[in-house]
């Protein structure tokens, strides 16, 4: 398990919600259009929470996400698709690493990344 992630429609009110339950802390990294922290608890990096960009379907509900580490993304994708899961999303290179969206033969949605070398 490398991030774990929730995407919400309210973003302070989940922040509140999570620090409340947890005694999260948050390290905001929010920019124009875009609002993002790194949930903090004592001092190191447990996650992610985020809302959901401008134009996301009306209908899409609030959802944590788990991207697990693999060494080689587009393999273990191939690996998922043969073993009976499907891929979601093509695999992609983002600034984090290169990702792809899959769901196990049961129909749970997860993702897959390599982070950048260094």
């Amino acid at each position: 398990m490398a991030w774990n992630e929730h995407l919400s429609r309210d973003f302070d009110g989940s922040k509140a919600f999570y620090q409340a339950v947890f005694g999260y802390g948050y390290q905001d990294m929010s920019g124009d259009g875009f609002k993002y922290a790194m949930l903090m608890l004592d001092g190191h990096e447990v996650g992610g929470i985020g809302e959901y960009p401008e134009g996301t379907p009306a209908g899409h509900p609030a959802v944590w996400s788990s991207y697990f580490l693999v060494t080689d993304t587009d393999a273990a994708v191939a690996k998922v698709v043969e073993l009976g899961g499907r891929e979601i999303q093509p695999v992609s290179d983002t600034p984090y690493g290169r990702i792809g969206l899959v769901a196990d033969n049961g129909g749970a949605v997860f993702s897959l990344i390599k982070p950048p070398a260094g």
